[in-house]
């Protein structure tokens, strides 16, 4: 039983935590597609590690229904585009 209630109709956004996503492709989804202040996004993805998953808000049932094409496009875009990364020590 979850201690969040949701309004008909509408869905909560769930974020996973995973060893593989970019934190830098997290946070600039939280902020960019989910309108997330970056410090929001930020706690967002602490309590996804911390938890493994945080609940990010609500959206109606179409957006949410929508959200995995919309996602996917973005996600396509950013496997094209290299993350700036520390440069290796060594």
């Amino acid at each position: 039983m979850h201690d969040v209630q949701v309004e008909a109709g509408r869905l909560q956004l769930v974020l996973h935590n995973d060893d593989e996503t970019p934190l830098e492709f997290v946070i600039e989804l939280l902020h960019s597609v989910f309108r997330k202040l970056l410090a929001a996004a930020f706690k967002f993805k602490e309590a996804a590690e911390k938890h493994g998953q945080a609940i990010c808000g609500t959206c109606p049932r179409d957006v949410a229904n929508a959200l995995p094409g919309i996602l996917r496009q973005i996600l396509t875009g950013a496997l094209n585009k290299p993350f700036a990364r520390p440069a290796p020590r060594g």
